[in-house]
């Protein structure tokens, strides 16, 4: 079919050709004459039902009377409508949706001007309806947008990353001659496209019989028509990225009562019309391609992790995998399987951490329109070379949700949100990592090399899970329901054996630790068998032979663990039983009782709060999901529990030197009198190397080398010194 390229300059009586000659089989198959495209539609919208509802009847009708002039279609209701003609018509609707929009909109019109009993002499009262449309059809992606699919109807799943300020699109322009003041009303283009103003007077008498000057036209905004218009850009989605590439955007124009319906961070699907903004001077000059919105369907899978996308069989095997009695040890199994190690480091806990945070707990909503958490948040502390980044990089591929990121190239703007300018100079928020995997996992390798500043900026996108916003005139809220994996280094590279105190080795504030549900510290241990063990697992590797998953079948697979995930976090919410719930709080309340004592008798102790309490509750329920069980019993709370005392528990109840108050009073005072030596040695500004100053206070001074690190470590927390570089450079700062 041939049509001109500015559809809204098209009349009622614009001949339409199509291949073939006229009257051929192939134009009376697939062509509705376009004077039959209004009566046709508004047929269509009288007469659908469903039962002895007619729904479009009574959504218009609803909408119209809240003010709200619109109606949304189901294109597959037309498609599958015993009228030959609508079918048609649904077909056409796909390939030229720019021709037909203005006669579809003209018939919704008619059709509450119809159950109105309005006048035709009071046509100017009834206002514009616009034309919304909805689709269950397979969708595209970014990526097959290509010159092909111009100007049709496009279905487009993705992210919203950018959401610009609401402006005003002119649709009816009025204008008036300069000279004789003549006016007339002008349509202006549908989406970005403008309009050319007329370059002679439309009478051309001018006064006292002259000729009007060459472009005579002023525009009246007051009189003029104008709705609501905004610009968004959507990415693909995260898991459809390949690899090593880079996520590719396309730009939305959202009009009318489609603007400002969306935001930054959302998973939507877009049916509109891939279009070019008109170029009125320069033809060579690539078009600006961008999609004209004609309908925003949300993603409602309330946890964001992908559409299910399973046959009967797979949910039957499903099925029976859950009631199987030990699939939560299948999947422990199939976590990382290349990856192996012993119960003293950590790494078996470690494979039940990562599928606890995979399936994730009950997220909860209050009466008072609070919500809790549900997901769960994982660190990962330790020696290098223990696969802490390979645990990091398998979750990216076994999530059907995760964005991968290092500390040391995310910023806090990354990981939350930004204000940024577009190209006319427009303040846009754009959301960062923490938006876009909304419903998904954060990997966080380097946590420690964040700047301090840095990591403050998520403490509320990991308890409150939103990200609020207000900068440039921007005020806004933004959801980040994801749960957080970090992995990160001792304070001093790796774990020094001869300190036994956990907290001496971190460089991390209480306020982001006791965010994390789950902290692991996982130790290169010296073991003669276990070293044989992981040298011969190693050697399997590179020479290519899978090392045990030959002799060990893998039960989930990670596309069928994939798969899994979703299924239970779609179709299994559980929640605790009673007699969990009794447990567990008596087991908080032991708990408790236990830190009481250990600060009474001057030992340190994490402290055990409501958040520990919670953190508990969430990793029982994600063991209740994995056994596709309504309900967590005490068993999964008992899991829970073990999971819980053996990470955080142990990498915390230890003596926590955090200042000078929990030593004694020779320790306290050694300690100072290093300090001082250490202010002595290095004026303000000044800079010296780690290893150069504890020799030189070991061999000089003859102090011991462990009290001269702790010295060090108490005057980095105290912000008296920094440590930066890789030659471990200390800097005094006052």
């Amino acid at each position: 079919l041939y049509l001109p390229r500015n559809s809204t300059a098209m009349s009622s009586r614009t001949v339409y050709f199509s291949a073939g000659e006229p009257g051929s089989q192939n134009e009376q198959s697939n062509v509705l004459p376009f004077d039959s495209v209004r009566p046709t539609f508004f047929k269509f919208l009288k007469s659908y039902s469903q039962g002895n509802v007619y729904p479009y009847v009574d959504q218009l009708t609803a909408n119209c009377e809240k003010e709200e002039h619109y109606l949304q279609v189901n294109i597959q209701h037309m498609e599958a409508s015993p009228d030959r003609d609508v079918r048609i018509l649904a077909s056409m609707l796909k390939d030229m949706p720019g021709a037909l929009y203005p006669e579809l909109e003209a018939a919704i019109k008619n059709v509450y001007r119809e159950f109105r009993d309005t006048d035709d002499d009071e046509d100017l009262q009834i206002p514009d309806v616009q034309l919304l449309l909805e689709t269950s059809q397979t969708p595209s992606t970014v990526r097959q947008l290509t010159s092909d699919v111009i100007d049709k109807i496009v279905i487009i799943p993705g992210i919203i990353v950018q959401v610009q300020k609401v402006g005003s699109k002119a649709q009816k322009l009025s204008l008036e001659c300069r000279s004789c003041g003549h006016t007339r009303m002008v349509e202006c283009g549908a989406g970005k496209d403008g309009v050319l103003l007329p370059k002679t007077c439309g009478i051309n008498s001018g006064v006292d019989g002259q000729r009007c000057a060459p472009n005579p036209y002023v525009i009246k905004p007051d009189t003029s028509v104008h709705y609501d218009m905004q610009m968004l850009k959507m990415t693909e989605r995260v898991e459809e990225v390949p690899t090593g590439e880079m996520p590719r955007n396309v730009n939305l124009c959202a009009t009318r009562y489609l603007a400002d319906k969306v935001r930054a961070g959302e998973r939507v699907t877009v049916v509109g019309t891939f279009t070019t903004k008109n170029q009125d001077t320069n033809y060579n000059k690539t078009a600006e391609a961008y999609i004209l919105v004609h309908g925003f369907m949300r993603d409602t899978g309330g946890a964001g992790r992908g559409a299910l996308d399973l046959d009967l069989h797979e949910e039957e095997e499903f099925q029976k995998m859950a009631k199987g009695g030990d699939v939560i040890e299948q999947i422990c199994k199939s976590i990382a399987p290349s990856i192996i190690g012993s119960e003293a480091d950590n790494t078996e806990l470690v494979k039940q951490a990562i599928a606890c945070m995979l399936f994730g707990g009950r997220r909860k909503f209050n009466e008072d329109g609070t919500s809790l958490r549900g997901d769960v948040h994982v660190l990962l502390l330790g020696d290098p070379g223990v696969a802490k980044s390979q645990f990091l990089k398998f979750t990216h591929n076994a999530s059907p949700i995760c964005v991968y990121t290092s500390g040391k190239g995310a910023s806090a703007a990354g990981l939350t949100a930004a204000i940024v300018r577009d190209v006319h100079g427009n303040f846009a928020l754009e959301g960062g990592a923490m938006v876009l995997a909304d419903g998904g996992i954060v990997c966080l390798d380097e946590f420690d090399k964040m700047r301090p500043d840095d990591r403050v900026a998520i403490h509320e996108a990991m308890e409150q899970q939103t990200i609020s916003i207000a900068k440039a005139g921007i005020t806004t809220v933004l959801n980040s329901r994801c749960a957080v994996l970090a992995a990160a280094n001792p304070i001093f590279g790796s774990f020094d054996e001869t300190v036994d105190q956990a907290n001496d080795q971190m460089d991390f504030a209480s306020t982001i630790l006791s965010r994390f549900d789950m902290i692991f510290l996982i130790r290169d241990l010296r073991d003669e068998a276990r070293d044989k063990m992981v040298a011969e697992h190693v050697q399997k590797l590179h020479q290519g032979k899978s090392t045990d998953v030959s002799k060990i079948q893998v039960p989930f697979p990670v596309e069928k663990l994939k798969k899994y995930i979703r299924y239970a976090r779609a179709k299994c919410d559980p929640r605790l039983s009673k007699e969990a719930a009794e447990y567990i709080g008596n087991m908080w309340v032991d708990m408790r009782e236990q830190a009481r004592q250990a600060r009474n008798e001057n030992k340190s102790s994490i402290p055990i709060t409501v958040r520990q309490l919670e953190g508990i509750i969430r990793i029982a329920e994600s063991f209740a999901r994995m056994e596709m069980q309504q309900h967590a019993t005490a068993d999964h709370v008992n899991r829970a529990l073990h999971l819980f005392t053996k990470s955080t528990l142990d990498a915390s109840n230890r003596k926590n030197i955090t200042d000078l108050s929990s030593l004694s009073d020779d320790q306290r005072a050694n300690i100072l009198h290093v300090q001082n030596m250490i202010k002595q040695r290095i004026p303000v500004n000044g800079t010296v190397r780690r290893a150069v100053l504890v020799e030189e206070l070991v061999n000089r001074h003859g102090q011991d080398s462990q009290v001269v690190l702790l010295a060090v470590m108490l005057m980095i927390r105290a912000t008296e010194v920094q440590e930066y570089g890789r030659d471990f450079i200390l800097k005094r700062l006052r």
